[in-house]
């Protein structure tokens, strides 16, 4: 994972922004959250490893991107009844901050 460090610190300013917000509502557990979004952040790949034939594929793709995004808007919408969905939430953040960046690439997003 060679861009590592670079999804990490922009897991990291997705994470001072997402405090931010979590400031206002006056939510805690910001150490699970943080840990979350550096979690989401590496995931995709763990799940497709740089390297490997199956990399920039399904768990790197437009359409999970789209999926996840969606998923932790609800996450966030639902977080507010039951707390536990906003550790899915901010999963969610975490990944969509390594596609984000994963798009921004010359080989980008397949669809």
């Amino acid at each position: 994972m060679p861009n590592k460090p670079v999804h990490l610190f922009f897991a990291f300013l997705m994470f001072l922004g997402a405090w931010f917000l979590l400031d206002k509502f006056g939510l805690g557990y910001l150490h699970l959250y943080s840990a979350l979004i550096f979690l989401g952040a590496v995931l995709p790949d763990f799940l497709d490893p740089p390297g490997n034939w199956s990399h920039r594929k399904f768990f790197h793709s437009r359409r999970l991107f789209k999926v996840i995004a969606i998923a932790a808007v609800v996450a966030f919408v639902l977080g507010f009844s039951s707390r536990n969905w906003f550790f899915v939430s901010f999963s969610c953040l975490g990944y969509i901050s390594h596609l984000l960046l994963d798009l921004t690439t010359p080989a980008g997003l397949p669809y």
